[in-house]
């Protein structure tokens, strides 16, 4: 068995690499945004802006206050740590739910969308949420343990929003497949129809795509915390939870990466950036 300092210490330095690659990739993500009009003008990138932007903040400030944290065992990092880091994870993983429910009025109200998600109203959301998670550190001074299960809580009810919203995407999509086939006679409606729902399809399983990894980046740890809640001693669960917090973050290195896979146009925007750094021209 390997010593709680060995593990610590391992734990640390597995947030380097992470913490320089979500700096770099959300970095690069924020350039591609802001420089494609056309990108930026949709509501949905602008979730997408906000979700770089706290990203970016893990890996710039979150992860190196954890670091430090974690190597010298600074009781005013740890209190830095618990209120900044809960703030901006719990942003993240509102904005990544504030997305699921997006794609699902998209493809709900497709008529509609457009004049019921505006960018007012999108900016407005995101505001609210940085806010409220903002709010919610003031809970942290007033009782850690009530501040951690409000933590739980606000965790599970993410996870379960946007599994609802993915629930509700995959029936609607079922739907579209089953009157293509009922309409096969009008070929030029099925043409229309399968253009449509190719589209729904493709936007519902990119969003499905980061849904896992968040799920998989955030679940332990909100099990680490309902565990917590039943029997609130910390050294019990010291390495369990100390892994659980580093898989949470690693998700801020992992969604540029998802981006630039799922999303052509933000990928081709990507390259721009790269050759405009690096002085390629075609």
């Amino acid at each position: 068995m390997y010593s709680p300092e060995t593990i610590t210490f391992v734990n640390a330095m597995l947030n380097v690499p992470f913490s320089f690659v979500a700096i770099f990739g959300n970095a690069l993500v924020l350039i591609a945004i802001l420089r494609s009009p056309a990108i930026y003008a949709e509501p949905a990138s602008v979730i997408l802006c906000s979700l770089a932007v706290s990203d970016l903040l893990v890996g710039l400030i979150i992860q190196p206050i954890y670091i430090a944290k974690e190597l010298t065992g600074e009781d005013l990092l740890q209190e830095i740590w618990n209120t900044l880091g809960y703030t901006v994870c719990g942003v993240s993983l509102s904005l990544i739910t504030a997305k699921s429910v997006d794609r699902l009025m998209a493809i709900q109200f497709h008529m509609r969308y457009s004049t019921l998600v505006t960018q007012s109203r999108v900016k407005f959301t995101i505001a609210l949420i940085w806010l409220i998670n903002l709010a919610a550190t003031g809970v942290y001074f007033y009782d850690s343990f009530l501040y951690d299960i409000l933590s739980a809580n606000l965790t599970g009810l993410c996870l379960i929003i946007s599994t609802f919203a993915y629930i509700s995407i995959y029936r609607i999509v079922r739907r579209h497949h089953f009157r293509i086939q009922s309409q096969r006679q009008a070929v030029d409606f099925t043409r229309r129809t399968n253009l449509r729902t190719r589209q729904i399809i493709k936007s519902a399983l990119n969003t499905f795509v980061f849904q896992m990894c968040m799920v998989a980046c955030y679940f332990p740890m909100s099990i680490i915390l309902m565990l917590y809640g039943l029997s609130p001693s910390y050294g019990i669960w010291r390495r369990e939870w100390s892994l659980s917090v580093t898989l949470l973050m690693i998700n801020s290195s992992i969604n540029p990466f998802l981006y630039y896979w799922r999303l052509r146009d933000l990928r081709l925007a990507i390259k721009d950036v790269f050759k405009m750094i690096f002085g390629r021209r075609d």
